[in-house]
């Protein structure tokens, strides 16, 4: 089985929320770094779950963070700030799993810059 790639969007769309209903899904480094996680959106009292890794996303046991995708901004900005990094995200939308940008932001500042 072949895990999904996350897909680095261009800096023309720094963002890639839809407003279609879909799910983010964020896998951490190790448990450690998704518990910490945990912690701080429980303290900032931002919307998510945690649930295990999915099958589909990656066949090991873990656990991962969901949140809808219009919270997508609000929760992105509190992991940066943490420096809490995911290692790869996903769009769950009706059963399927899409990659889904984490760098985007980064990677147009870069492209400004050069």
């Amino acid at each position: 089985m072949t895990f999904l790639e996350p897909v680095v969007l261009s800096p023309e769309m720094p963002w890639p929320l839809i407003a279609t209903g879909g799910h983010i899904i964020l896998v951490f480094a190790s448990n450690t770094a998704v518990l910490n996680a945990e912690d701080l959106l429980d303290e900032l009292e931002l919307p998510f779950e945690l649930i295990p890794v999915p099958k589909e996303v990656n066949p090991n046991c873990g656990l991962a963070i969901s949140f809808k995708e219009e919270d997508g901004e609000s929760v992105m900005a509190a992991l940066r700030q943490a420096k809490l990094s995911p290692e790869t995200a996903y769009r769950r939308l009706q059963g399927s799993f899409l990659p889904w940008a984490l760098k985007a932001e980064e990677q147009a500042k870069e492209k400004i810059a050069n």
